[in-house]
This record gives structure tokens, C-alpha cells and sequence, in this order.
């Protein structure tokens, strides 16, 4: 089954029902168009996809051109009119709506139980180089990652507040909801919106902040943009600052500075809520001067995490 849509809560319940019954997720990039949905669709032999109210036309489309392979129904998060039934039933398609479906769900269990070798997920890329290419997971495959993480003990704060806004199609937001959902923690999702990131995570003050470095970069450019037009004393004393918690995290391994931390850095650490202990990066290199900057600046323990 395949899943196209923001992360939101529906996304990942429906992921975790569709396991429990043992299902194969096929999660789906929001961007990808149409042609690459019909690939994907034939390569997967899809039947049912769960998708926002945006992505319906797409579907429908596909379909009356001949191209939408397996597909037979569709799965709707949101609010469906009349208008979107008629198309839906134009286009041959069974359209559904998610809490009608839950509610029907659960008032008639009927369990398959997964096996361990059994795929879980394909994880597709997000075909920004190419032809989306898919790697097959099976469950022992997402158990081992799980497990990985309990024995490198990244995640170990019982109060750790994740904010889900990477793609759930990605294996990184993958990675890190699953081993949130094992250990009992605590998730907020974006609204959607990446320019909005920032106001979400003051919103929500999260914990742990897991971003690929083009993310983190922005951060990054973000200060340092603010830093350049700040008069030269300020600049001064800004760069004072990160050279001397960088040379004593160096050399003693605390993230602790009294002083720099209240004059400097409070005002930095409240762009993400303030609250920030651990971050977590990979998917692509990362500088070591971002690095430290993130380190020093937040406060905050960070895993550089390759897979």
C-alpha cells in the first residue's frame, strides 16, 4: 500500500496498521509527478494508496489516461465533497475516507501476523537524479536498525520531544519515528510548510533536531547572515564566543559556558525552542565549521550518522 501525503499523524498510524496486518508500505515523495507515480505504481503493483486531498487529481488523472496499473482505491487524510467522489467514481476508483475506514477498521480486528522476513517497506529515493530506485526492507531489516540505535544509545532521554519534518519517505525520518515510537517518545509534526520550520519548532520546543545538512546550513546562514550586519563589537564578541567554547569543548568536552551562553548564544538556542540537546545529521557530508558552530551555539550533543 502506498502512502502519499505531509507528515502528519494519519501517516504513520496508517503505516503501523499496514504492518501490524502485514502489509508492504510503499511511502511516496509528495513531488513526484505523474510519470513517476506510474512507474512506481507498475514496479510495486500498488492497490490502494493513502493520500492528502491535494494529490487526488493525479491519481484521477492516471487513471483515465490508462496509466494508474493496479490501483483500485484511494484512501483520503482529509474531508472529502461530492465533487470528489464523482471524479473519484469517473475514474474508477474507490474513494474512502480515512476516519470512516479506521472506525469501520476497528470494529472488525482481523489480524495477519508479519513474519520477520517479510518486506516491511520499499524505500524509493526521492528522484531528484534520476529514475526513483527502491531498496526493499524487510522487518528483521527495521528490528537491526532499531536495535543498532539502542546499542550506539543515541536515543536514551525519556523526555526526548521529536519534531517530524523531514520526509516520512525518507530512511533517516524513518529511522528516527520508529525508534521513537519504540522507546515511548514524544513526536510534534510540522505544518507543512519548510519556511515555516523555525515557528514550528519554537511552537513545539523540541528535544531532538534531526536534519540533513542542507537544513542544518540554513541554520547556519541564518546566524551568520545576522552576525554580518551586526555592528563590529558584536561581531567581536560573537566570534570570541564560538572560538573559546569550541577550543574548551575541545579540550574538556563541555558544551557549558555561563557567560558566552547568556550573552551570545540564548538568543540562537531560542530559534529552535530553546530546548535542544541532541542533534542528528546525515544523508550527505556535513563541515567540520557547522558542526562546531551547532555544537557550541545550541548547546547540543551531535551525531554525525551514516547508513
Amino acid at each position: 500500500m502506498g502512502i502519499q501525503s505531509k507528515n502528519r499523524e494519519e501517516w504513520y498510524t496508517t503505516q503501523i496498521a499496514g504492518w501490524r496486518n502485514g502489509y508492504t508500505t510503499v511511502p511516496l515523495y509528495e513531488p513526484y509527478n505523474e510519470d513517476t507515480l506510474e512507474a512506481i505504481m507498475g514496479r510495486t503493483e500498488l492497490s490502494i494508496v493513502f493520500i492528502e486531498k491535494k494529490h487526488l487529481p493525479k491519481y484521477v488523472h492516471l487513471s483515465k489516461e490508462g496509466r494508474a496499473g493496479t490501483l483500485k482505491t484511494l484512501v483520503c487524510f482529509d474531508e472529502l465533497t461530492e465533487q470528489d467522489k464523482a471524479s473519484a467514481a469517473e475514474a474508477s476508483f474507490e474513494l474512502l475516507q480515512y476516519e470512516e475506514l479506521k472506525q469501520a477498521v476497528e470494529s472488525k480486528p482481523d489480524y495477519t501476523e508479519p513474519t520477520t522476513n517479510m518486506v516491511a517497506i520499499f524505500v524509493f529515493t526521492s528522484g531528484t537524479t534520476g529514475e526513483p530506485k527502491a531498496a526493499m526492507l524487510t522487518h528483521f531489516n527495521m528490528m537491526a536498525m532499531l536495535e543498532s540505535g539502542d546499542t550506539n544509545a543515541i536515543l536514551t532521554n525519556h523526555d526526548t520531544v521529536h519534531l517530524s519534518y523531514l520526509p516520512a519517505a525518507h530512511i533517516f525520518e524513518q529511522a528516527v519515528f520508529n525508534d521513537c515510537v519504540n522507546k515511548g517518545y514524544r513526536l510534534g509534526f510540522f505544518r507543512g510548510d519548510p519556511t515555516k520550520l523555525i515557528d514550528d519548532a519554537q511552537a513545539l520546543k523540541p528535544t531532538l533536531f534531526c536534519g540533513v545538512p542542507r537544513v542544518l546550513n540554513r541554520i547556519y546562514d541564518k546566524v551568520m547572515d545576522g552576525v554580518s550586519k551586526a555592528p563590529p563589537i558584536k561581531q567581536w564578541l560573537f566570534n570570541r564566543a564560538v572560538s573559546v567554547k569550541v577550543d574548551n569543548y575541545m579540550k574538556t568536552g563541555s558544551l557549558d559556558d555561563m557567560l558566552y551562553d547568556a550573552l551570545v548564544f540564548k538568543k540562537i538556542k531560542a530559534l529552535l525552542g530553546g530546548r535542544v540537546s541532541l542533534i542528528v545529521t546525515g544523508s550527505a557530508p556535513i563541515t567540520k565549521e557547522v558542526l562546531n558552530f551547532l555544537k557550541v551555539a545550541l548547546g547540543a550533543i551531535v551525531y554525525e550518522v551514516y547508513g
